[in-house]
């Protein structure tokens, strides 16, 4: 095994205390897309329970979409905004007497921090300056590799999503966008597990070396998914 394997959880889905015995990472929706502080502490008991690494995934402040709309924002609502939802897992870790290791920026936010590196910079300022000793989840070759020396970053992949040739996330527009298919999602993990290899959508084979990778917990064969990889491991 090299890769941990890390999922976003406390979305509101009936699934979350069978996906934790089988994740190292949790990524903890606070607010901005789905969740609230009942849940973070729900989510937080169950990945204690399991020996889970706890995380937060904040996103642009847009529950009716998912977080899964790009949002033009001014700066000071958007960072208001994002250290709520992040301290409030914060408070919540520190109740439980335990410590959020790492954060994900969510759905929109992440993909758009990618490719933007004003963005990516505003994020990591806002990282800078709050927890700098907290890990950041990051594409890999992504705009935030610049700050590789003041911030500890992670690189993640994906199992169930696919790739283009340019090594961005298939929009989640278009159909084939989400890996399904259990056998073609174990294969993935496989490539990007073993061979720092994945295959994008025109059938290219490119290299992609990550650190963790990340299936989502709505995902309709999410537990089918993770009880294979977790045989596997």
């Amino acid at each position: 095994m090299k890769c941990a394997i890390n999922c976003d959880l406390g979305e509101g889905l009936e699934n979350d205390n069978l996906i934790m015995p089988l994740i190292d990472q949790c990524n903890i929706a606070c607010g901005g897309h789905a969740g609230d502080e009942r849940t973070i502490q729900q989510t937080i008991e169950l990945a204690l329970k399991h020996t889970v690494q706890i995380g937060a995934h904040p996103s642009y402040p847009d529950r009716q979409n998912f977080g899964r709309v790009s949002l033009e924002m001014d700066d000071a609502q958007l960072r208001m905004h994002l250290v709520e939802q992040i301290k409030l897992v914060e408070k919540v870790a520190t109740r439980n007497k335990t410590e959020m290791k790492h954060i994900k920026f969510h759905g929109a936010l992440y993909n758009d921090s990618a490719k933007d590196e004003g963005l990516a910079s505003f994020l990591c300022q806002i990282m800078i300056e709050h927890w700098p000793s907290v890990a950041l989840f990051v594409p890999p070759h992504s705009a935030f590799s610049k700050f590789s020396e003041e911030l500890t970053l992670i690189a993640e992949g994906f199992i169930d999503r696919r790739y283009d040739d340019e090594m961005n996330l298939v929009s989640r527009k278009l159909p084939h966008a989400v890996i399904t298919e259990p056998d073609q999602a174990f294969e993935q993990y496989r490539t990007l597990d073993k061979e720092g290899m994945v295959h994008t959508e025109s059938g290219l084979m490119q290299e992609l070396h990550v650190q963790t990778l990340c299936i989502h917990g709505d995902n309709p064969n999410a537990l089918s998914i993770l009880k294979r990889i977790h045989n596997d491991r």
